[in-house]
């Protein structure tokens, strides 16, 4: 008797919530008056996947352990990314959501699907104290004009870990701005890549994750910003090329990702799309001219950079084989030598032009303080 009851319970949720779905229904935000239509997450009820607008993010959430960690879905809709969460060990999930209908859609999930930590709470979180609840991670997808304003509050909690969708991103300076917004308390930063909006618009959001730790989170690769900014091999390097900056180096290592995870540059690789960029603007390596302006050299050149940092980052506790540097003069040796990088003779090193700034600025970053090196000429 008891298995047929909840046989007949999982068999009402499902028709109910999937009935629910099929009504032409549109949500009105509290803030803007932003229209959101029924079934926009992508959810799973029970062993079935019922597909909605947005894609389903989890790809993105096996990258992370949650155990013995309190999650926080803003802006939840139906809920899905936090019991996505609950999936990967959280130890509580509530689902914060203004809209009461896919609030109370969201608990029917939570029941059929057995999540008996997964809460979900029909609120305003532009002014909700979400914060009340010791929150350790927040989940902060495509709800910025609601949260904008309680970023200060955020920043200063015992929050450690946000993973941000953005809104539409239409230049390198709208994303630039959401992580200034919270640089100075989560100083680490990874850009886990673009997401869809809908089968005609894909990829004109980003999904970002900040921390205020160093955390291991399983095929997140976090880079903090201010240390690598902070960390040079010698100021000549930035003064004798203006582009090593850190958007620069924020778009060599978003390339970079990119890269590791399809092996190969495409041209809407973000590193790729920096050189061009700089290229037009007049500013360029003049050692690598003639194949900055083809693209397909171009292509090389990234993939051989890429390539590099990817040896030395894999190798840096046993990097023995001499690095390559090239440099333009009239003396044509080649020589061996051991590089210190606090020696005085990288600075006169760099007064040449050479190709090799990749290479030793990976070194750096990789604690790797002596490097054989050989120096050959163009």
């Amino acid at each position: 008797m008891k298995n047929k009851i909840l046989e007949k319970t999982s068999y009402d949720i499902d028709n109910l919530v999937k009935e629910i779905l099929q009504e032409n229904y549109t949500s009105i935000s509290s803030i803007e008056e932003i229209p959101t239509g029924n079934f926009y997450q992508t959810i799973k009820l029970g062993d079935e996947i019922l597909f909605g607008f947005r894609k389903s993010r989890k790809d993105l959430f096996e990258n992370f352990d949650f155990t013995d960690k309190v999650v926080i879905d803003l802006g939840s809709n139906l809920g899905e990314n936090g019991r996505l969460a609950a999936r990967r060990n959280a130890k509580f999930v509530y689902q914060l959501e203004y809209d009461e209908i896919f609030s109370k859609v969201s608990s029917l999930i939570n029941i059929r699907n057995n999540h008996s930590n997964v809460f979900s709470i029909n609120a305003d979180i532009s002014v909700y104290n979400f914060l009340d609840l010791k929150p350790d991670v927040l989940i902060i997808f495509s709800v910025w004009p609601y949260i904008r304003n309680r970023i200060p509050e955020i920043c200063k909690s015992n929050v450690d870990l946000i993973l941000l969708e953005t809104h539409h991103i239409s230049d390198q300076s709208q994303l630039n701005n959401y992580i200034k917004n919270f640089n100075e308390f989560f100083p680490y930063y990874s850009i886990l890549g673009k997401t869809d909006w809908g089968e005609n618009h894909d990829g004109n959001r980003y999904i970002i994750a900040f921390s205020k730790s160093m955390p291991i989170y399983k095929n997140v690769n976090f880079k903090n910003i201010k240390e690598i900014f902070n960390k040079n091999i010698d100021t000549n390097i930035s003064k004798k090329f203006n582009f090593f900056d850190n958007d620069y180096w924020d778009k060599f290592f978003s390339g970079l990702n990119e890269y590791k995870k399809i092996e190969h540059v495409r041209k809407d690789n973000s590193y790729y799309i920096k050189l061009i960029d700089l290229l037009c603007a007049g500013v360029n390596d003049i050692n690598f001219l003639k194949e900055l302006i083809n693209p397909e050299a171009l292509i090389e050149i990234i993939k051989r950079r890429f390539n590099d940092y990817i040896s030395i980052e894999k190798n840096k506790a046993y990097y023995v084989d001499p690095l390559l540097i090239y440099i333009n003069n009239k003396n044509e040796v080649l020589l061996t030598d051991e590089l210190n990088f606090n020696d005085i003779n990288l600075v006169k090193l760099i007064e040449n032009n050479f190709d090799g700034y990749h290479r030793i600025y990976a070194c750096h970053l990789n604690n790797i303080s002596n490097v054989r090196v050989s120096y050959r000429v163009k």
